[in-house]
């Protein structure tokens, strides 16, 4: 299986399998027609009896209904508790959607990278990002579930000997800030291969919008000091018995997990054009 690499993809495919269709026919207009192209790269009906793929799931109305359940469930959890964020936070019920949701996509990651063939060349192909993006979210799943931020935080306060304050208070949000600077780098890095992935585009910058907002707003909710400097700053007078705090941990925890949502989608149409273009290099191997 040949190797998902930036130049193979712009040479050997378009990816909506019409035009894909179309381009194998041009090239071999003397073995074949598009019929005949097209019917290589989809199995006949006794082929895909029983079969199941990722690569046939619609993503766009695979990503609506899962949107509905989560709000569905954000909806029911604000509801059901005493106050807003009862069934939102560290070890409540959320964070179990959350830690599922960056689990799958971890796992869609390693999927798009397995399918890609790149395992045979390792870290020396462009593909090996999806292994690199499949780990990571692999380990914001379990960060999710066992605090490891948090916990870090605890040690560096406790191994530097440094004062609770409002600053030190926050080492977490840098942590986290921390991760996203270091999932950043790793697109950065491999911007002209990942920017091919022209499906997968708006699912990833609507959630990056969506998880930097989550940021914010998990910023402001962890402690009241910035609520009251901006409400100082406007001449209003910050209500100690207000339950804004609480809302604003609910958007944080619903941003999160909609931005997980949306880069789910992200990489399951990475992982379907990748299967695409499995299917054209293998279909140009038969021409050839």
């Amino acid at each position: 299986m040949a190797d998902f690499s930036g130049s193979d993809l712009t040479d050997s495919i378009l990816i909506d399998s019409g035009l894909f269709a179309s381009k194998l026919a041009t090239s071999s207009a003397d073995l074949m027609n598009g019929a005949a192209a097209e019917a290589l790269i989809r199995p006949g009906a006794s082929e895909l009896k029983g079969r199941f793929s990722f690569a046939k799931l619609p993503v766009a109305q695979l990503i609506i209904l899962l949107f509905l359940f989560d709000a569905g469930l954000l909806i029911y959890a604000v509801s059901l508790g005493n106050r807003p964020t009862s069934f939102m936070g560290e070890g409540k019920f959320i964070t179990h959607l959350s830690f599922f949701q960056l689990m799958a996509c971890g796992v869609t990651g390693l999927a798009a990278y397995f399918a890609s063939g790149a395992y045979r060349q390792f870290l020396s192909s462009p593909a090996a990002v999806w292994l690199i993006i499949g780990l990571g979210f692999l380990f914001l799943g379990i960060d999710e579930v066992t605090q490891i931020h948090e916990n870090l935080e605890k040690w560096i306060l406790a191994a530097f000997h440094l004062p609770k304050n409002n600053i030190t208070d926050r080492m977490d949000d840098f942590i986290i800030l921390l991760y996203g600077l270091i999932g950043l780098g790793v697109i950065g890095r491999n911007f002209g291969y990942l920017r091919q992935f022209k499906d997968a585009l708006p699912w990833v910058i609507t959630a990056g919008v969506v998880a930097f907002a989550s940021v914010m707003l998990d910023t402001l909710s962890h402690k009241p000091d910035i609520m009251v400097m901006l409400y100082k700053s406007f001449g209003w007078t910050w209500d100690r018995n207000s339950n804004l705090m609480e809302w604003l941990g609910v958007g944080e925890e619903s941003g999160k997990i909609m931005a997980e949502l949306f880069f789910l989608g992200a990489f399951l149409s990475a992982y379907n054009m990748t299967v695409l273009h499995q299917q054209a290099l293998s279909v140009k191997n038969r021409l050839e």
